[in-house]
């Protein structure tokens, strides 16, 4: 069976790494000669559809709002709107203009729901009438690109050959997250296929999404796949920037995956070497070090 197992995977990463090289899933060199940089091929984010609500969120709402969700747990903003103190559509424009103010630079999210507020609006709707879905009932989510969402946003694993992949299906983790009435905001940066085709690609870097970087110093490693969840989490673009398999663990409030998480300073992980590479020690500080890094992130620093 796990001779099987191995074989089936074998056969999918040949066929993946086949398709990449028909489609140019690295996309073009800097030194193919036909003179694209490949810094043109990273998605800028649209926040089209979010401009014209977003000026109904005046200045004072925006700070009250930030008072609001300075608990940075998810317990904590469901009960928020639950006692009617905010709203989900609040919530979508409050954290869309955060994420435009803050993360250019980190590179964690690659991509914004552009349906967010019809859905923020119609989960709002439901709890106005006492039928909140769940849990998450009007929470906004981050999830990892390369979780399908089965909406209009796209599902790349950060390659150039899924540019324009749109799955007409979401995976099975996004329908229990709607299940229990979280709203998909967007999606985040990884590094490219997941690690999936090699173990020595750049940590943090995909053609589409760029180089996610760490909010605690740039020279700091972002560690693993996850690596935009995890940064988005800490920077904090959202509270709920989950890489979501977390859910398939039976963490309703969990996190990104614990390479990914080191960025918070929650927890051990392995550093890149100079090269990019994985191997080595704790790159984010635990213990005393690592209550420091969580005490700056609740005080706001960076993305206050």
């Amino acid at each position: 069976m796990v001779r099987n197992t191995h074989r089936s995977a074998a056969l999918l990463r040949a066929t993946l790494l086949c398709a990449a090289l028909v489609l140019g899933a690295c996309g073009p060199s800097p030194d193919d000669g036909t003179g694209t940089d490949p810094a043109s091929l990273v998605r800028a984010l649209d926040f089209t559809p979010f401009e014209a609500a977003g000026d109904a969120l005046t200045p004072a709402r925006h700070a009250e709002l930030d008072v609001l969700t300075r608990d940075d747990s998810l317990a904590g903003l469901r009960a928020a709107l639950a006692a009617e103190r905010l709203t989900s559509r609040e919530l979508v424009l409050f954290y869309t203009a955060r994420i435009r103010r803050h993360d250019g630079a980190l590179a964690s999210v690659v991509e914004l729901n552009p349906d967010a507020l019809v859905e923020a609006d119609r989960l709002d709707a439901l709890h106005a009438a006492g039928r909140d879905a769940g849990r998450l009932h009007g929470l906004p989510v981050l999830v990892k690109d390369n979780i399908a969402t089965g909406d209009r946003l796209h599902n790349t694993a950060g390659a150039a050959a899924l540019a324009g992949h749109v799955p007409a299906r979401g995976a099975p983790v996004i329908e229990r997250l709607r299940e229990q009435g979280a709203l998909i905001l967007g999606k985040t940066n990884l590094s490219e296929w997941a690690y999936f085709m090699s173990r020595d690609a750049p940590s943090g870097y995909s053609a589409l999404g760029g180089q996610t970087l760490n909010p605690f110093g740039a020279g700091l490693a972002v560690l693993g796949s996850s690596s935009g969840s995890a940064v988005a989490a800490a920077m904090p673009a959202t509270r709920a920037a989950w890489v979501a398999r977390g859910i398939h663990r039976r963490k309703v409030m969990g996190g990104a995956p614990r390479r990914g998480r080191s960025v918070a300073g929650e927890t051990k992980s392995r550093r890149p070497a100079a090269n990019g590479r994985e191997g080595g020690r704790a790159a984010a500080p635990t213990g005393p070090a690592g209550r420091r890094a969580r005490t700056a992130r609740r005080a706001g620093r960076p993305g206050r």
